[in-house]
């Protein structure tokens, strides 16, 4: 290269690298962002949706003799409906990225074994489409058709 082109040259090809770099960092800070968005959401969702759904339902099935412990988290939460020494539900609600789904521990026989599911797979389970009413809907199911299997 002749002349003064090669620092014209070398100048781009430091700009060139500082705006992929540039580029990179921002596409960091927005997934960060994103998760955090996501973490913040879901914290909500236990809150407001799980945690008033699962303490509903537990009011309900002590009236007919249940022991019920309910657990949340900003992370997940949890129901446990024990009736003559059995669980008849044992029931996880989690969330991956925006995505609800849950996770039922099922003993049968004597042998413990984990399903993991959705509540309505129709319209994908996310945190603005899972209600209160849906999620009772979907663990009073699951209560019902265990609870009539262990009878």
């Amino acid at each position: 290269m002749s002349g003064d082109r090669w620092k014209s040259d070398l100048e781009a090809f430091f700009s060139e690298n500082q705006l992929k770099e540039d580029a990179k960092e921002k596409k960091a800070i927005e997934k960060k962002e994103s998760a955090q968005k996501d973490v913040e959401e879901a914290a909500q969702f236990y809150q407001r949706v799980a945690k008033p759904a699962f303490e509903k339902i537990s009011v309900e099935l002590r009236k007919h003799g249940r022991h019920v412990q309910v657990n949340v988290t900003d992370t997940s939460a949890h129901i446990r409906v024990e009736y003559g020494g059995r669980d008849e539900l044992n029931l996880a609600v989690r969330s991956r990225g925006r995505l609800v789904y849950t996770i039922e521990r099922v003993t049968q026989d004597g042998k413990s074994r984990t399903r993991e599911g959705f509540i309505d797979r129709a319209f994908g389970d996310t945190f603005e489409n899972v209600s209160q009413d849906k999620l009772i809907e979907h663990t009073l199911s699951l209560f019902k058709d265990n609870a009539r299997r262990l009878r």
